[in-house]
């Protein structure tokens, strides 16, 4: 069985979470897409008390440190989320038909067919890699990783640049996120 290992144990425990476009699909190299991403995470910091350590979004995966606050758990904040934007992203591509959408459109289509669960369509992969993230130095570790990633794919040259990253609200920026919670790195 996949994905057991890394899953949601403990809730009201920071996690360190990839999610993952199915195939590795470069979805968000797209604006609009990117968007709903964004939008959905802003939703879910201000509505559903999703607290974000740490974040970067990538082309084709999520890099997070995040954590919730009760009444909500994690695991369904996450799956609620891998839901909704599967949803929208499938609609907005389908709107904003493009080479690119539709290929990947019909790719997302074939996939939650073969699904166990006989989906329409399947953006996300299963699981969202969750590592619990048990002292302070491993979290320093996922958090120096979650934000070298823009760099070490070539999109930057500085962490801080990527608009799309916690890095910029770590150097004293403000990124798209509407909240991240800073964790002390002394």
């Amino acid at each position: 069985m996949t994905g057991v290992k890394h899953t949601i144990k403990k809730e009201f425990t920071p996690y360190y979470l990839t999610i993952t476009v199915t195939e590795w699909l470069p979805i968000f190299e797209n604006e609009s897409l990117r968007k709903i991403v964004i939008d959905s995470l802003n939703f879910l910091i201000e509505e559903k008390n999703l607290l974000v350590f740490g974040y970067c979004i990538m082309n084709n995966h999520i890099h997070m440190i995040a954590n919730t606050e009760s009444p909500f758990l994690l695991k369904d904040v996450i799956r609620d989320f891998k839901k909704f934007t599967s949803r929208k992203i499938a609609k907005a591509m389908a709107e904003e038909p493009s080479l690119m959408h539709i290929n990947h459109l019909s790719y997302f289509k074939l996939a939650g067919n073969f699904h166990c669960k006989s989906i329409d369509v399947k953006v996300w992969k299963d699981g969202n890699h969750a590592i619990e993230l048990y002292s302070s130095k491993f979290f320093k570790q996922k958090l120096n990783y979650i934000h070298q990633n823009p760099v070490k794919a070539g999109y930057t040259d500085k962490m801080e640049d990527w608009p799309y990253s916690s890095a910029v609200d770590y150097s004293g920026g403000k990124s798209v996120l509407s909240k991240v919670y800073l964790f002390k790195l002394c």
